[in-house]
């Protein structure tokens, strides 16, 4: 297998393809992460006395750059930006995306879905939230859930964008980020660092990685009949050092 290595960025994710095929192949590896790994202080929760208590075990931290056990990084989104074949039909998932709000936190913190695809938002705190979407390619929502008594809402997106930044007004920490694509091939680094983007057509693709931090890279992978390539990326932080040329 080939190795594609990238100087500022490294990912890792799980994948939502098509049917399989045999003669398909797929793009996986892992996202290190090289640098200082940012302090995780308690974040301030007095603000509402019911995050306070339900994080009282646990306090909530950043989310921003989350760098796990193995220095790799997690929440990072992986995506096919360039080379898919053209007039693709790719159906779309039948469950819904699904974007909660637990313990005063956005859950997941990085989302990915389709255009058309459903995104469901649930309230699971018996505190107020407020969702207010911030997308400049679709339309926005902004609208509040006072409890989990409160059924969940949907939306959808017409158009791709990334990212699409959500935010709570009642609860400044609060902030999710969604990905939004016309096709299936793409993944969100986790808690190990790995990723996989499966059942691709043979071809040649231009990868995109992004941040929400550490910002965006690209990478071009050749795939061949039932091939997997592998594809380790590296994000650097503050007072990493500099690639070697």
């Amino acid at each position: 297998m080939k190795c594609v290595r990238w100087a500022i960025v490294a990912l890792a994710v799980q994948s939502q393809g098509l049917l399989p095929a045999a003669e398909n192949g797929s793009v996986q590896g892992a996202v290190k992460y090289i640098g200082a790994v940012p302090t995780t202080e308690p974040l301030k929760l007095s603000a509402d006395p019911f995050c306070v208590k339900v994080n009282a075990e646990q306090p909530l931290v950043r989310q921003d750059i989350i760098v796990n056990p193995n220095s790799t990084l997690k929440n990072v989104i992986v995506y096919v930006k360039d080379g898919l074949p053209a007039g693709g039909n790719y159906p779309l998932p039948a469950e819904p995306a699904i974007l909660d709000q637990r313990g005063c936190r956005y859950e997941p913190h990085v989302l990915a879905m389709r255009v058309g695809q459903e995104l469901q938002i649930i309230n699971s705190d018996k505190t107020i939230h407020n969702i207010h979407s911030q997308p400049k390619a679709n339309d926005r929502f902004n609208f509040s859930m006072i409890s989990d008594k409160v059924k969940p809402q949907t939306r959808k997106f017409t158009a791709p964008e990334l990212p699409v930044p959500v935010k709570c007004d009642v609860h400044p920490w609060m902030q999710a980020w969604l990905g939004v694509f016309d096709h299936p091939f793409y993944a969100i680094s986790g808690d190990d660092g790995t990723f996989e983007i499966s059942n691709l057509p043979n071809g040649t693709y231009k990868l995109g990685a992004w941040h929400e931090k550490l910002g965006s890279q690209e990478t071009t992978v050749t795939i061949g009949p039932g091939e997997n390539q592998a594809v380790e990326l590296t994000f650097r932080g503050s007072g990493s050092p500099a690639p070697t040329p």
